[in-house]
Formats: C-alpha cells, structure tokens, sequence
C-alpha cells in the first residue's frame, strides 16, 4: 500500500519530515575475522564489531556480538603475543583458526 501523506512524520520538533526505514534484507557477514597483514604473520588485523556481523537489531544482537567478537580478538591477540614471546610454540596459524572458529560459532 501506497502511503501518500507523511504530515504525521516530522522529527518531533514539527520542522521537517523524518521518516526512518531500516533494511534488514541484507546481511553483511567478514570474509575473515582475522587476517595477517605481512608474509611473516608479525602483524595482525582483527575485525570486530558491525564491521564484522552486521546486528539484527530485532532480535538485539548487535550489542552481544560487538562485547564477545571484542573478546574474542582480545583474546587471540593476547595468545599471538605468546606465541611471539615463546618463539612460536604455538603456531600463529594456530591462533588465527582458533579465532575464525569462534567466529563461526558467533554466527550461527
């Protein structure tokens, strides 16, 4: 149905029409949730955030998975950095899957 008239939607102040839509058929998901950014994996990029899933803000995820995607890069920077300090007993490939594995099961 057509609506023609929005004389109703203004922005509360009466001095300009406000209408609000939000478009919640598309859903952008990061190819990766980390990436090393050097061919020798010293630097890495993690993604967090609505940068990494877009929220669907009616079911109120948006908030959860900006705090446990920021923890879950939190807490693979922190096991990179003990691969680095250890002289890489544990392998950073490692560390990346392991992150990219908590990102799948956020997603789901």
């Amino acid at each position: 149905e057509k609506v023609d008239d929005f004389d109703d939607a203004t922005d509360g102040v009466g001095s300009k029409e406000d209408v609000a839509l939000f478009d919640f058929s598309k859903k952008h998901v990061a190819g990766s949730s980390i990436k090393a950014l050097d061919k020798m994996e010293t630097v890495l990029a993690y993604v967090v955030g609505d940068a990494l899933l877009t929220p669907f803000w009616p079911q109120g995820t948006g908030a959860n998975h900006a705090i446990l995607s920021s923890l879950d890069a939190a807490y693979a920077f922190r096991n990179a950095c003990i691969v680095e300090r250890e002289g890489k007993t544990k392998d950073i490939k490692q560390v990346m899957k392991e992150r990219e594995g908590l990102f799948r099961a956020m997603r789901t």
